[in-house]
C-alpha cells in the first residue's frame, strides 16, 4: 500500500516522489493513538502502472521502510528500526537506534544516538544508516538556551543559527 486513508488531524498520510533516475516511489504513515509517527511504509511503482491503484504498488527493488518507533512518556524517541537499501525479499535492518536523554532520561536533551547494528553482513558494510562517529558519551551539546551546538557523531561545531522573517517594508 502507498499511502493509507485520507487523514484529517493535521498529520501527514504520506508523500510519492520521482526523480529523474528513478520510479515514483511512496511511504504511507501510520501514528499511535497520540500522533506519534510509528511506521513509515516504503513502495515503489512501475513506470506505466495507474498510481491511484492501491494494489500496484510493491517493494520492487528495495525496503526502506521504518518498521518501528518507540516512544517514551516524553514523547522522545527511545528506538527506531529502519529497513536498508538491498533486492527484495532480502530485507535487512540497517538501523537499529537506541536514543539516550540527558538527567537520567528525565529530560527531553538528546545526549546520545547508538546504532545497535554495526555491520551488515548482507552488503559486506554498512550502508546509508547511521554513522556513529562518536566513542564518548556525549554526542549532542547545547547552549544555555537549549540550542544544540555541537554533534561529535557529524565532528561539527554550530556557532550561530541566523533565523530571518520576510518583512515588507
Amino acid at each position: 500500500m502507498a499511502l493509507p486513508i485520507k487523514r484529517y488531524d493535521g498529520t501527514i498520510a504520506g508523500i510519492i516522489w520521482k526523480t529523474p533516475s528513478t520510479r515514483r516511489r511512496a511511504y504511507g504513515y501510520q501514528y499511535s493513538q497520540a500522533g506519534q509517527l510509528k511506521i513509515a511504509e516504503f513502495n515503489e511503482i512501475p513506470e506505466a502502472a495507474n498510481a491511484n491503484v492501491i494494489s500496484n504498488w510493491h517493494r520492487l527493488d528495495m525496503d526502506l521502510s521504518l518498521n518501528e518507533v518507540q516512544y517514551d512518556l516524553n514523547g522522545n524517541i527511545r528506538n527506531l528500526k529502519r529497513q536498508g537499501p538491498t533486492d527484495v525479499p532480502n530485507v535487512f535492518e540497517v538501523d537499529d537506534l537506541e536514543y539516550t536523554y540527558a538527567d537520567n532520561d528525565e529530560s527531553n536533551r538528546l545526549e546520545r544516538v547508538e546504532d545497535l547494528i554495526t555491520y551488515t553482513p548482507q552488503t559486506g558494510s554498512v550502508v546509508q544508516d547511521f554513522q556513529n562517529g562518536n566513542s564518548g558519551s556525549t554526542d549532542y551539546l547545547y547552549d544555555p538556551n537549549g540550542n544544540i551546538i555541537s554533534d561529535a557523531n557529524k565532528m561539527f561545531q554550530i556557532s550561530n543559527i541566523l533565523f530571518l522573517a520576510n518583512r515588507k517594508g
